[in-house]
C-alpha cells in the first residue's frame, strides 16, 4: 500500500479555511438565509455556498447513520444477553425439595410453572424486538411478471390438437432405446 505524503502547512491552512467557511455557511443557512444571500455575505458563489452546505450535511448524515448503527448493535447485544437468561429460565428443571406436606410441593411446582410461562412470554417479546432491529419485519418488494396471453396460447394449442386428433409432443412417450 502506497504511503501518503504528509500534508504541508499550506494545505492544512487551506483545509482550516474551508472548514471555517463551511461553518459560516451552516450558521447563515440555519438562520434562514438563501444560498444567494450566503454567497453575497461571504463573497462566494451561490453554488459554492450550496456545495459547502451539502458537504456538511453529508458528513452529518454519515455520522448519524453510524451512530444509529452502533446503537442498534448495542441494543441487539443487550437483547441477546436477556434472551439467554430468559431461555435458561424456560429450560430450567424444577426439583422441589420433597417436603412432608404435599401442598407445599404442589405450590412450589405451580409457582415454577408460572415463572416458566412468564419466561416464555419474555423470550417471545425479546425475539420480536431482535427481529425488528435486524429488519426481519421490513417490507420486501416483490414483483411478478405475468404473461396474460399464455393461457390463451395454451387453450388455442389444445383446441388445435383436439381438432387435428394429434398428440402433443410433450404427451408422447419417449422412444425406447
Amino acid at each position: 500500500m502506497k504511503r501518503k505524503r504528509p500534508r504541508s502547512a499550506k494545505e492544512c491552512e487551506q483545509d482550516l479555511e474551508r472548514e471555517k467557511l463551511r461553518a459560516e455557511v451552516v450558521k447563515l443557512r440555519c438562520s434562514g438565509k438563501s444560498y444567494r444571500e450566503i454567497g453575497k455575505a461571504l463573497n462566494i458563489t451561490e453554488s459554492w455556498a450550496f456545495k459547502c452546505w451539502s458537504k456538511v450535511m453529508e458528513r452529518t448524515i454519515k455520522c448519524a447513520v453510524e451512530d444509529v448503527e452502533k446503537q442498534r448493535m448495542l441494543s441487539i447485544q443487550r437483547l441477546e444477553k436477556m434472551l439467554c437468561a430468559a431461555e435458561a429460565m424456560v429450560s430450567a428443571e424444577e426439583s422441589p425439595e420433597h417436603l412432608e406436606n404435599g401442598e407445599d410441593v404442589k405450590l412450589r411446582y405451580f409457582e415454577h410453572e408460572e415463572l416458566k410461562l412468564k419466561a416464555i412470554d419474555r423470550v417471545t417479546k425479546i425475539v420480536a424486538e431482535i427481529a425488528k432491529l435486524t429488519g426481519q419485519y421490513a417490507p420486501v418488494k416483490a414483483s411478478l411478471d405475468v404473461d396474460t396471453n399464455a393461457a390463451e396460447r395454451i387453450l388455442d394449442r389444445l383446441a388445435r390438437l383436439a381438432s387435428s386428433g394429434e398428440e402433443d409432443e410433450a404427451d408422447q412417450e419417449p422412444p425406447e432405446g
